[in-house]
């Protein structure tokens, strides 16, 4: 069994311009992620789980734009592309 991290809730927060145009602290958002993603962690390594942490290549998306589509919300084929390569990988194990 495999376990993603969430990858930034509805926003990919460095990147998008989302969150400041609804007022949103994007540091805050951050933290809560963070803070949820921890609980998931632990959780899915008590069910033995293998757990990838893609939060943090979602937060590339600031600096590489190709990572999210058009919509600059979502993310784009070259991102879930190195999500499936991480889980290929491990399934070759």
């Amino acid at each position: 069994m495999i376990v993603l991290s969430i990858r930034l809730g509805r926003y990919p927060l460095a990147a998008s311009h989302l969150p400041d145009e609804q007022g949103r602290d994007k540091r805050q958002i951050e933290k809560e992620i963070d803070a949820y993603n921890a609980a998931n962690r632990q959780i899915a390594l008590s069910y033995g789980a293998e757990y990838i942490n893609i939060t943090s290549w979602t937060r590339e998306a600031a600096a590489d734009l190709s990572l999210l589509t058009t919509d600059g919300l979502h993310p784009s084929a070259k991102e879930y592309k190195r999500w499936a390569e991480k889980i290929a990988a491990w399934i070759a194990l």
